[in-house]
């Protein structure tokens, strides 16, 4: 389990992650 994302690309991904299932869920 290699940490190779910087962590902006991290809060990336959680903000996209984030968005589509709060759109789904709500």
């Amino acid at each position: 389990m290699a940490k190779r994302r910087t962590d902006q690309e991290w809060q990336t991904l959680f903000e996209k992650y984030q968005s589509s299932h709060l759109s789904q869920r709500v």
